[in-house]
Formats: C-alpha cells, structure tokens, sequence
C-alpha cells in the first residue's frame, strides 16, 4: 500500500493507516471470536467478556492517544495477548498484531 504525495513520490503509509489497520482487523477477529463462541456448544455465559474485547480496546487507543509509546504498548500487550490465548480465539488476531507492529515501528 503505497500512495503518492505531493511532489510527485511514492511513500509507504504511515502509523495512522497501520493504526485504522490493526483496529479493523481487531474489530473482524472479535465477530469471528463471538462466532466462534455462540457456534460451539459450550455455555456462553462462562465468557469473560471483558477480555474478548480487550484487543479491540487495545487497538483503539493509539488512534485515541497519539503518541509512539501508546503504539508500542499496545503493540506488546496485543502480543501477550495473543500469545496467552493462541489455544482458543487468539490466532484469529494474529493480522491485528502484524499491523499493530507496523504501526509502532513508524515515525510519522
């Protein structure tokens, strides 16, 4: 993904696209994780919801706050928490991660 700018050259996006990307991804992983919970048989109401949110919430807050340091946070808590969950609905935001990391490793 590459747009060009005014001069004429081809820049590569910048962290608020990577930003909008992991929220994106974060926001389709968490309707695949509800999908995934109410098509199995097992008692919905045993969920902690709060944490199925959680990388939503995560993803959301370097749009919010503006600033390197919230997107790399976010970044490493999105990958613990991926990790932590890998067994169940983590790798549906293993994209979400990916872009997250994007994000946190840009400038401007």
């Amino acid at each position: 993904m590459v747009t060009a700018s005014s001069s004429g050259l081809l820049y590569p996006p910048g962290w608020r696209a990577w930003s909008l990307a992991a929220f994106a991804l974060a926001t389709l992983g968490l309707g695949a994780s509800v999908l995934v919970i109410f098509g199995s048989d097992g008692d919905a109401s045993h969920v902690r919801w709060p944490l199925v949110v959680a990388p939503v919430v995560l993803t959301l807050a370097p749009l919010l706050f503006r600033r390197r340091g919230v997107r790399l946070g976010a970044a490493v808590l999105l990958g613990f928490w991926c990790v932590l969950a890998v067994f169940s609905i983590g790798a549906l935001l293993l994209p979400a991660l990916a872009a997250a990391l994007m994000a946190a490793g840009r400038d401007q």
